[in-house]
């Protein structure tokens, strides 16, 4: 029986789930089939009165009852000493053991003509699912292995409706049989479905924590909303980013659409209305309503904002999930950028400056100015895009001092550069241009 385990589950074994609980169950049956095939056999031959069918039926039931009570009952103690249980579980364990052990002992010995003998699991069945709930799985099967023995040993001793001499011996013990196996395939099956809870609640532990590990990384709120009844829910991160503490907490959309800049406001509704039609997911961006003079005057939050749409039976929406992200500082960035750049543009155009970029390990320029293309007469689309093109356009008297930078390792040691050199328009006229080249890093050139 061990081997057939072993080979088929591996080591160590456990009843974790139901699929293994019908293995054991089928194992047990083909090992006690087996070993009462012989005993049988040897009855058969030793005694010749003893019918073959009887002898096989007796001992296939009684050690099949045997291996069904004892066997998950010594597997749990090795899982036990595995996986030794915390000193609460110690604790609790063993005092509903102990509560189910009296409250089993109580039962046996009323007799046969009490109510509670005809139904003990009253008294029983409340300790044992205690123990399948909130203890390890040895507690279980420990608890249902006494209640077993107790049985046995009522039925042995005749105490209780156990010992009813108006019911003769063999139906007796044939009715202990099917209590004893029935209730420890029955616990066996529970202590299976509890195992599967535990597990996958430790696994949607484990996936939750991924999941607020990589929103905390990211710095995104989530929300939902729920489309039947209307009801909003959102985490605190996206409380704080709409710029409200814990203590505020919407409850429906309509909370929520409060908190958006009305100019924002159909920008929105047509992200969602999009999103409803084609599904998948989307994405927008929008501002905060301004609440202060600070935000009135053009300094408002700016959020980002994506959701997707969870569908139940017949592809219907049921719920709509989403996170937000407050991307305020890259907007005013963006806004920074944008005035510096016009400002450069400005200066450029005024003061005829150009601004150009040289790659070395390329040799490609990047013309980010049009005034530096005028200054030479061309079109922005004729502009040069490497050194020798540029270099061609040099006056042969200043060839020599405008390429002498890009030479090999030049620009490893030159911290800046200032050159003067003429610069021969398509036109055929002499332009005098003075550079000044700056490395953007020294350490790669």
């Amino acid at each position: 029986m061990a081997w057939l385990i072993d080979r088929w589950f591996g080591r160590p074994f456990t009843f974790s789930d139901l699929s293994r609980v019908a293995g054991f169950l089928a194992v047990a049956g083909l090992a006690t089939a087996t070993s009462a095939i012989g005993g049988a056999a040897t009855m058969a031959l030793l005694h010749n009165a003893a019918p073959f069918w009887e002898v096989w039926r007796a001992w296939f039931l009684s050690d099949g009852v045997g291996v069904v009570v004892v066997t998950p009952l010594i597997i749990a103690l090795a899982q036990l000493w595995r996986e030794p249980p915390s000193r609460r579980e110690w604790i609790e364990g063993t005092g509903a053991l102990s509560l189910l052990t009296l409250a089993r002992l109580y039962t046996l010995d009323y007799p046969s003509d009490s109510w509670l003998s005809f139904n003990p699991a009253i008294v029983v069945l409340p300790p044992l699912m205690w123990l399948l709930a909130r203890c390890p799985p040895a507690f279980a099967m420990a608890g249902v292995s006494v209640a077993s023995i107790l049985i046995i040993c009522a039925t042995t001793f005749g105490i209780g409706r156990y010992g009813d001499v108006a019911i003769p011996m063999i139906e007796r013990a044939r009715g202990a049989q099917s209590i004893v196996a029935t209730g420890t395939i029955f616990i066996l099956v529970l202590v299976a479905l509890f195992a599967e809870r535990r597990r996958s609640e430790a696994q949607l532990k484990q996936s939750n924590n991924r999941l607020q590990l990589a929103l905390d990384c990211a710095e995104l709120g989530t929300w939902s909303l729920h489309l039947k009844t209307g009801r909003f829910e959102n985490d605190m991160r996206d409380r704080h980013i709409h710029g409200h503490g814990q203590e505020w907490q919407p409850k429906t959309l309509g909370e929520m659409r409060s908190q958006v800049h009305p100019d924002d406001l159909p920008k929105l509704d047509a992200a969602f209305q999009e999103l409803r039609h084609t599904g998948g997911s989307c994405r927008t961006q929008y501002r905060l309503a301004p609440f202060t003079d600070e935000e009135r005057a053009g300094r408002e939050g700016w959020v980002t904002l994506e959701g997707a749409f969870v569908r139940g039976d017949e592809d219907r929406p049921e719920q709509l999930l989403g996170v937000t992200r407050d991307i305020t500082l890259h907007k005013r960035a963006e806004r920074a950028l944008a005035d510096r750049n016009l400002q450069l543009a400005l200066a450029g155009t005024y003061a005829l400056v150009g601004t150009y970029a040289y790659d070395v390990g390329s040799e490609m320029y990047q013309i980010s100015r049009l005034s530096t293309v005028c200054q030479r007469g061309l079109r922005k689309r004729d502009a040069p895009n490497g050194e020798p093109e540029c270099t061609r356009m040099t006056y042969p008297a200043s060839r020599s001092a405008s390429t002498k930078p890009w030479l090999s390792g030049g620009a490893n040691t030159i911290a800046s550069i200032v050159l003067s050199v003429s610069m021969a328009r398509f036109d055929g006229s002499i332009h005098a241009t003075s550079y000044r080249m700056t490395p953007m890093d020294q350490h790669h050139a």
